[in-house]
């Protein structure tokens, strides 16, 4: 299958379709409450436009919407959805439908709004639960057969899947946090694409948060050459998560063939969607499975998910291609964690695209307090947070010529300097001796971080949570640990303050 990419009239002549229920897209209609968070970002564009303040899960939401449209766009499909604002009760549930645009709609009415839709939502062909411990043929809420779940899934393009396993012990409110990597291991290729050239380029692209604040998104290199029965091994460093987790991850997965789009444009997408994929986390974290009621509530945001990403992807392109939303809560991950598992097939609807079955390995284990840490952000700004498994918290620590060590931030890029007025900062490596820092056992056991040629030390206040570079005096707050990090970067931790 060839993509069709809209030009700017087409995709807006196609969402006027689609919010008038005439759009003709070949899938099956998802329900009205599925069909929720891609109204919360129409609605939030459309407040945007009208220059009115947007609520929590609006801005969010009109971010990821952003990611798929020209930079000016967004707000003319606020100005359409604002213009089809009669018929909306066609396509959305009554409690955004009936909404004016001067009223916001916030991560506060989503969940006073869940119970009512989630119903509807679970029931969807596409959307299921999967019990682990569960005997072969046992019938229990949610369930359905993989090929009917397979079925429904390419009948609306999309599909959610929640997984736990009803065996494992409960875990309790109050449990530690875990740290938890998912990792792609391989896919198996069932069929090819019909297109004349006899094989398929794929490559995979995901998104995924956890309830405790970690979310990543990604590309996989592209495989070439992938013809029917063979299996292809991911790299061995290809992590779509790692971080911590309490009670959920949630996990968003898709395969493309090379010719289907940009792949940086794919990713793009995906990183705006990382914190609605961490909001819906943290709220199914609060949610118990074992009881149905709390099933429908996890099947229900999961379908959104699956359901608001098909739609931004529509948004600009023709259909083509079937992502799928899979959430773990704890029980499931605990169960998971050790051997290769099937995550799930991934198969194009009309059958004219490639059929991939996908494998991965979670791995599960107890983590250690890290305290407050380090953190990079935008512009050279630097903090200390608790600790999330995230590579942004990460670093480099670089042997240099000078006999001095140089911290080079994972994320942002960057060398950590200490100047002599005070400031710490992530700036451009140049090598000026504000980034010439020396590692220094201290007493206590800690380790100091301190400037190479200035007398000043990487400092900590215990108050307001400020770094800046002093005097080394001896301070707890100018004890750090550096705590070495699979793959070869370090964290650096706070020693006393958490």
């Amino acid at each position: 299958m060839t993509v069709t990419v809209f030009s700017r009239q087409e995709r807006l002549e196609h969402l006027r379709e689609q919010l008038r229920g005439t759009a003709k897209s070949g899938r099956a209609k998802s329900s009205k409450g599925a069909r929720l968070l891609y109204g919360v970002a129409l609605h939030g564009a459309a407040r945007q436009a009208q220059g009115l303040e947007l609520t929590d899960l609006e801005a969010e939401l009109v971010q990821a919407l952003g990611t798929v449209l020209e930079v000016d766009e967004v707000g003319d499909f606020g100005r359409v959805y604002a213009e089809e604002k009669g018929g909306l009760a066609a396509v959305f549930p009554p409690c955004l439908a009936g909404r004016e645009i001067s009223e916001g709609y916030s991560k506060a009415d989503l969940e006073s709004d869940l119970p009512a839709l989630a119903g509807e939502i679970a029931a969807q062909a596409n959307v299921r639960v999967i019990d682990l411990d569960a005997a072969e043929g046992a019938q229990y809420p949610g369930v359905r057969t993989e090929e009917d779940y397979t079925r429904g899934a390419a009948a609306h393009g999309c599909g959610a899947t929640v997984v736990t396993a009803s065996a494992q012990e409960q875990v309790p409110n109050g449990a530690a946090t875990v740290h938890a990597t998912l990792n792609l291991t391989k896919f198996h290729c069932n069929r090819e694409s019909n297109e004349w050239s006899g094989s398929d380029e794929f490559f995979w692209a995901a998104c995924t948060a956890a309830d405790k604040g970690a979310k990543r998104a990604m590309a996989t290199r592209t495989f070439g050459d992938v013809d029917k029965h063979e299996t292809h091994n991911f790299d061995a460093d290809t992590t779509v998560f790692e971080g911590p987790v309490k009670g959920a991850l949630v996990v968003h997965l898709e395969c493309w063939e090379k010719d289907q789009g940009s792949q940086a444009t794919i990713q793009r997408m995906l990183n705006e969607m990382t914190t609605s994929l961490r909001t819906t986390a943290e709220k199914l974290a609060l949610l118990p499975l074992g009881e149905w009621q709390s099933s429908e509530a996890y099947s229900a945001m999961a379908g959104m998910l699956a359901d608001l990403a098909h739609a931004l992807i529509q948004a600009s392109a023709d259909d083509w291609v079937a992502g799928h939303v899979f959430t773990y809560d704890r029980a499931a991950l605990n169960r998971l964690s050790g051997p290769e598992f099937k995550v799930g097939l991934f198969e194009d609807p009309s059958k004219q695209e490639g059929s991939c079955d996908l494998y991965a390995r979670i791995s599960v284990t107890e983590m250690e307090n890290r305290g407050l840490t380090l953190s990079p952000g935008e512009h050279g700004r630097l903090s200390v947070r608790p600790y999330l498994g995230d590579p942004y918290q990460q670093f480099y620590a670089i042997d240099q010529a000078d006999g001095s060590v140089g911290f080079r931030g994972m994320r942002y890029g960057g060398a950590l300097q200490l100047t002599p007025d005070g400031q710490v900062t992530l700036r451009p490596y140049d090598g000026n001796p504000s980034q010439s820092l020396r590692l220094v056992p201290q007493a206590d056991g800690s380790t100091g971080v301190r400037s190479m040629y200035k007398d000043v030390a990487l400092t900590l206040d215990p108050g307001s949570g400020d770094l800046s570079a002093r005097p080394y005096d001896g301070r707890p707050a100018q004890s750090f640990t550096i705590v070495p990090q699979v793959g070869g970067p370090v964290v650096i931790s706070a020693k006393y303050l958490e």
